[in-house]
């Protein structure tokens, strides 16, 4: 069901920055407002409703703090999610700041989409569920007041009936009765007032009561006899296949000797009000219910928000200690080859936290898409095992891989079943102790292929084993945790292999602690009848080398980020390239008309024009001006639907961000080199 947008402020006195905030969060599908200083945001907050306010911490007249205070302040805007960017140094200091003038969080300046996005989102979605949660709440007030009225009315109607007719009477529904306990028969009064004896007597009635009522009639008849006290109880009838609802009050009418002689009563019939007081108890236990699963999910986010927060600024910390000494120098050659390891490793881990956080979010849009075709499992097994042998060797974890027979190509997305077997040899890396052994096993069977990674670690919790495949679930969320994660790589894991028709599940080794993981995936129907043997090992194949074609060439990179193009024309420089640099379409376009390249690197999202601008320009040029150069395309948009777009456009690769050097190095030459032959051919 779609769901209405909601309205997000967003508070900045520079109009670029308000319109990236809105390019980001432009995909979120809700309603964004701009405000271009704290006074027009107090007009637009007192006039509509908002789920999050995105305020820029330095702004003229009002800065973000006092800004965000007077938002607090009001009794409206108490509970509206306050979100402060800041491009300053954030020091605990102006943090605390922040939190002590209403704000919910804190975006430092770079800003990382996926992250702002991820924020903005999750507090709307907190708004979109608090605000059904009040009318949930409000409909069931409404509805418990209705029922209320209902019984409050019935009630009053009772005593009104039982001062008119007292012992006898009635004709609505209510049936008057005489006991005579000593001939043991029963008397009632019918609707017209008659009186009708032996209509049924007492044993005849009590067949009729519901099993479970019984005995409280019993003993309420009981303590009346033996104490000539008024008798009352309630009871349920099963009458024409029916079960109706009735109260039973009655006087015990005692002989001039004072022993009890008879009983007179009324029979009420209550099934109306019982259903009532049912419902609104039921509609009470869901109210209790949604609220527990409202904090529950609050308090998942919490955690979840912790520790992305932990993840993320873990890496970032040597990231920045380590430039920092890079930058200001006094380091040997020694400690400045452990800095830029440093810095490369944990940069390659937060690309990994992001990866996660973008797959799960395009899980939960329903927007993840399979490139299928007929793939090798041997060849996914090494692969995922190169990505994963820096972890093991760095805690001395010895992987071994079983020479299992396989029965051949399955179908499949080869990148995304690189990333299930890389994400559990991951996971079984970080939880074996240093010194341990990892084992990957392939086992075939007439229709399917199963591989299954074990580890030595400590195994799985008995109560999280259940839910070990859930999104976010993790054994130790608390800030002393021994491992860390997200939590969200074997939930991407089961997705993804239930997306390839097959199964995940996971167990405790018997013979050992440790955890076992096992990947059933169907054979590809025409392999599936006449299986093959096959025999793999675990060695890696060599990396391709970056080929001779790059030294010389004119090649032209594009980006209007500064940081971004002078590190790509340096990496491409150091394999020899002639690099020319241009910050914008039209400074490109005019490198191209001056000089043509031999190859152009570049951006696609890009202000005012962007690399598609670049690359139409580009292709409507002749082939002797430079119409047929080449293009790589670098881009953070990894899917399928962005690779397609960038190909129907006019270029002839795609290079996702963050960009690996050794990835750039071979697109370049292979497209350098295919231009050269292509040109040659040409010439004959």
């Amino acid at each position: 069901m779609r769901k209405d947008p909601l309205n997000i402020l967003l508070v900045d006195d520079q109009p670029a920055k308000l319109m990236s905030y809105e390019a980001i969060l432009a995909d979120l599908g809700e309603n964004l407002i701009k405000a271009n200083s704290a006074r027009e945001a107090l007009e637009r907050l007192l006039k509509h409703e908002f789920a999050v306010v995105l305020i820029d911490v330095c702004m003229p007249e009002l800065d973000g703090f006092e800004l965000a205070s007077m938002i607090r302040s009001h009794p409206r805007l108490k509970e509206t999610a306050i979100i402060l960017v800041s491009s300053l140094l954030v020091e605990d200091v102006h943090r605390l700041r922040g939190y002590t003038s209403g704000a919910v969080d804190y975006v430092s300046v770079p800003i990382v989409p996926e992250i702002l996005k991820a924020k903005v989102s999750i507090f709307a979605d907190l708004y979109r569920k608090t605000t059904e949660l009040q009318l949930l709440n409000r409909e069931l007030e409404r509805r418990v007041a209705d029922r209320t009225e209902e019984i409050v009315a019935a009630a009053a109607q009772l005593r009104l009936s039982e001062e008119r007719m007292r012992l006898v009477l009635t004709s609505s529904g209510t049936r008057g009765w005489t006991w005579d306990i000593r001939e043991n028969t029963l008397t009632w009064v019918t609707p017209g007032g008659a009186s009708v004896r032996g209509f049924a007597s007492p044993v005849d009635i009590m067949r009729l009561v519901h099993p479970e009522d019984r005995s409280a009639m019993r003993e309420a008849y009981l303590r009346a006899i033996a104490g000539g006290q008024e008798y009352e109880t309630e009871f349920r009838l099963l009458e024409g296949g029916e079960t109706t609802s009735w109260l039973a009050r009655g006087t015990v009418i005692c002989d001039s000797a004072g022993k009890p002689q008879s009983i007179a009563g009324i029979n009420i019939n209550i099934t109306e009000r019982k259903r009532a007081e049912d419902e609104r108890a039921a509609l009470l236990q869901e109210a209790e219910e949604a609220r527990r699963d409202l904090e529950k999910a609050s308090k998942v986010k919490d955690e979840f928000l912790a520790v992305l927060s932990h993840e993320l600024r873990t890496p970032l910390n040597a990231i920045t200690g380590w430039a920092h000494m890079l930058r200001t120098g006094g380091l040997d050659q020694a400690t400045q080859s452990r800095a830029v390891e440093t810095i490369y490793r944990n940069a390659f881990l937060q690309t990994q936290l992001v990866s996660d956080i973008l797959d799960v979010s395009r899980i939960v849009c329903g927007k993840l898409r399979l490139e299928m075709r007929l793939i090798e499992l041997p060849a996914v097994i090494h692969a995922a095992l190169d990505t994963v042998r820096p972890a093991a060797e760095a805690k001395n974890i010895a992987i071994d891989v079983g020479n299992e027979t396989a029965s051949g190509p399955i179908w499949g997305d080869q990148a995304r079943m690189q990333q299930v077997v890389g994400n559990l040899l991951t996971n079984a890396v970080k939880f074996t102790p240093a010194g341990g052994r990892v084992q990957v096993f392939m086992k075939a069977a007439c229709r399917s292929v199963e591989v299954t990674v074990q580890d030595d670690g400590p195994g799985i919790a008995p109560e999280l084993l259940p839910y070990i495949f859930e999104r976010f679930r993790q054994g130790d969320s608390s800030s002393t945790r021994e491992h860390q994660g997200l939590g969200l790589g074997l939930a991407i894991v089961k997705h993804l292999v239930e997306m390839h028709g097959g199964s995940v599940n996971a167990r405790n080794r018997q013979d050992r602690s440790g955890a076992v993981f096992t990947v059933a995936l169907p054979l590809h129907a025409q392999t599936a009848a006449a299986p093959k043997v096959r025999v793999f090992s675990a060695e890696p194949e060599p990396p391709r080398e970056v080929g001779p074609e790059i030294r010389g060439a004119r090649i032209l990179v594009v980006d209007d980020e500064t940081d971004a193009r002078e590190v790509i024309s340096l990496l491409l420089s150091q394999w020899g390239a002639e690099v020319r640099t241009a910050a914008s379409v039209d400074e490109a376009l005019c490198w191209v008309d001056r000089e043509p390249p031999d190859l152009v690197v570049t951006d696609i999202g890009m202000p005012g024009k962007d690399g598609y601008a670049l690359i139409r320009g580009i292709r409507a040029l002749p082939p002797d001006q430079g119409g047929r150069t080449p293009a790589i395309a670098l881009t953070a948009h990894a899917g399928a639907q962005d690779r397609m777009d960038i190909l129907n456009a006019g270029f002839q690769m795609h290079v996702p961000k963050p960009v690996h050097a050794g990835e750039l190095a071979a697109a370049a030459a292979t497209l350098i080199e295919r231009a050269g032959l292509k040109r040659a051919v040409e010439m004959l």
